[in-house]
């Protein structure tokens, strides 16, 4: 693996560790106890300051008076699946004429797209409300126009060109809205939704009981979707995640029971481990629906077999990822300052799983192709590092593809089997020229050193306060020096993990590194290493115990040669 350079954010060790965490997050002592105790009142923005937001409650309400057949059309992720259900059952609750669809992945591609309107058309649909989708559907939208259906698309995608001719277009990122948090998920832009219609047909009481029972959706959705954890998303999840402890779903208690002690207590890695992977998994490799079902579903029966099912399913997909990723790995050049690789033989549902573990091994962007759902038809998908906006790289090339979109660090794409080559070398090109050799030095942001003293408990407790973690706000990366190795191996699939024990002033520490596989090559017993880390603690047949979670490992031994054998 390519070695990393650890930047240590706080050495003042004379502060509560805890402050010296907040100071790294920019967090001010007057700031403090607000962030660490965010209000579902006061810090949330009100929903109509979004543009569109007025009409589209307008064009909504009159599609509730009239009965008309209102179909929201949603995406095949974790996002997208939460957003329908949440819009779904806002309309069932408030009596409408309501329906769904979800793409299928293979079959229909992303998002709305003509022949997905045509499909809403043969339902009756008289209103289109997209989630998690539509920002570039100009197609769709025309189709949808020329049949007498009026659209409004709910998304949160950067606008990359015109807007559809829709009904109205709400997304705190289209570049006229000026919404004071850009940062929600497509799940979050359809709870606002719901609070601005909710607030024109029910009561502040009955308003309340639904938007509040319903964050269990909304914190898996922006979990899922890696979502910045700042301003009202540390709201959504702070309270979805209480929510999600004594949901009301079968479906999330069966998925609990599944995939661990459903007794544990819930935070974001319940949601990025657990439960978010086997959502997405469904719309990965089969269809997204069997997730909405599970979201739906009434009965403690039905919601179990589905969660076996959904588990299945992401097992496969475990093993789709991990095989691909090892033939990826044989076909790049690890010197080239962009890895871009592409089979015929990839599932869709996986490249950019394949591309974010090739970002995550070698510091670098990486671009991932295979067949898409059409004949002659490639997908891409990318991830990037920090310095290079992978969606502007494909902008260098726009005039080759049939669609593409995403953020600063992911982002994906379609195009001809023809264009393929052409496409590969000349973002190559500009990856090239644009990148520097320091950009591609991989960069561990270590929150401050700690003691073994400090390894308690006690601390692990109080570091939960800061929560809920995600981007922006990681769980926080300490650092150990001088620790001795008394065991290391490696488990997993294809031995892709670490599994190690250090022992330092009498303490002993058991370690997991995930994806650090190939550090074993440089470890064994004896060797003095530093280690970065999270400090958690694991629970396993009703025990409790600290686990360091390792983000890496440096080998003092192997560098200056005194190691013990």
């Amino acid at each position: 693996m390519i070695e990393k350079k650890w930047k240590v954010l706080n050495e003042d060790i004379t502060k509560p560790i805890i402050d010296r965490i907040l100071e790294n997050r920019g967090i001010s002592p007057k700031e403090k106890e607000t962030y660490l105790n965010p209000d579902f009142s006061r810090h949330q923005h009100d929903p109509f300051l979004m543009e569109g937001m007025e009409v589209a409650v307008k064009r909504i309400i009159q599609a509730l008076r009239k009965k008309e057949h209102i179909l929201v059309f949603g995406d095949y992720d974790a996002d997208g699946v939460t957003a329908t259900t949440l819009l779904y059952d806002f309309f069932r609750e408030a009596e409408a004429n309501v329906s769904f669809i979800l793409p299928h992945r293979m079959v229909d591609g992303y998002g709305i797209t003509p022949k997905g309107v045509r499909k809403a058309h043969k339902r009756g649909a008289n209103l289109i409300i997209t989630v998690d989708n539509g920002i570039s559907a100009v197609d769709a939208v025309i189709e949808a126009n020329s049949l007498g259906i009026d659209v409004i698309i709910t998304d949160h995608h950067k606008q990359n060109g015109e807007l559809p001719p829709a009904y109205v277009v709400v997304n705190p990122n289209q570049n006229s809205c000026s919404y004071p948090f850009k940062g929600i998920a497509g799940v979050g832009v359809a709870y606002k939704v719901v609070q601005a219609v909710g607030s024109k047909i029910w009561h502040q009481e009955r308003l309340e009981k639904f938007i509040r029972w319903n964050l269990d959706l909304v914190a898996m959705g922006t979990v899922a979707d890696i979502c910045p954890m700042v301003d009202e998303n540390r709201v959504f999840v702070t309270y979805g995640l209480q929510v999600i402890g004594k949901s009301k779903r079968e479906g999330i208690k069966a998925l609990l029971r599944v995939t661990g002690d459903p007794t544990e207590r819930i935070d974001t890695q319940t949601i990025g481990f657990r439960l978010g992977p086997r959502l997405n998994a469904a719309g990965r490799l089969e269809a997204a629906d069997k997730a909405l079902n599970l979201l739906l579903s009434k009965t403690p029966e039905e919601a179990m077999k589905i969660a076996n099912e959904l588990n299945k399913i992401n097992s496969r997909r475990q093993e789709f990822t991990a095989q691909g990723l090892s033939e990826a790995e044989e076909m790049i050049n690890p010197d080239e300052k962009m890895l871009i690789v592409s089979s015929k033989t990839w599932h869709p549902g996986i490249i950019g799983l394949i591309s974010g573990r090739l970002t995550e091994k070698y510091g670098r962007p990486s671009l991932v192709l295979t067949l898409g759902h059409e004949e002659g038809k490639f997908a891409g998908s990318g991830r990037s590092i920090e310095s290079f906006d992978i969606t502007n790289a494909f902008s260098q090339v726009e005039e080759l593809l049939l669609s593409y979109g995403g953020h600063k660090q992911a982002g994906g794409m379609a195009l001809t089997e023809e264009n393929l080559e052409t496409v590969k070398e000349r973002i190559l090109d500009y990856a090239t020229t644009t990148i520097e050799e320091s950009d591609l030095i991989p960069i561990v942001n270590i929150d401050t050193e700690i003691s073994t003293e400090d390894a308690t408990m006690e601390t692990i407790e109080a570091i939960k306060t800061i929560g809920p973690f995600g981007e922006r706000n990681r769980i926080p990366v300490f650092a150990l020096r001088n620790t001795r190795v008394l065991n290391v191996r490696t488990v997993g699939y294809n031995d892709q993990h670490l599994k190690m024990s250090v022992r330092k002033n009498n303490r002993f520490f058991e370690c997991i590194g995930f994806n650090l596989g190939d550090l074993i090559h440089n470890l064994k017993y004896g060797d003095m290493v530093d280690i970065a880390f999270n400090l958690l603690i694991n629970s396993w047949n009703g025990k409790r115990t600290i686990q360091l979670r390792l983000i890496d490992v440096k080998n003092k031994s192997s560098q200056n040669g005194n190691g013990i054998y």
